[in-house]
């Protein structure tokens, strides 16, 4: 069985970038494939249409910090009384 799995290489040991089910001491075979090009990981349609977002709010005024305080005072109760409300029994 194959499994792909992202790792960085820091002082000579490869750390892989997400939990591995492996058993202690289990011998495995690691293929390197290096990512020469970052590019390949963008997604690149995503980031365009977040930039195309913030174009079309850029006609808008960014609310002041005693602006964002005021609208805040009228949030009833705290976050995390929200989430623990969401959450319920869990």
């Amino acid at each position: 069985m194959a499994t792909r799995v992202e790792a960085v290489y820091e002082d000579g040991v490869l750390h892989p970038m997400e939990p591995l089910a492996l058993a202690e001491h289990e011998h495995v075979t690691i293929t390197i494939e290096q990512l020469d090009d970052l590019d390949d990981l963008i997604d690149h349609e995503y980031l365009a249409k977040n930039r195309a977002d913030a174009a079309a709010r850029d006609d808008r005024p960014v609310p002041t910090i005693k602006e964002i305080r005021e609208r805040l005072k009228k949030v009833q109760g705290s976050l995390s009384d929200l989430i623990v409300q969401e959450r319920g029994e869990r």
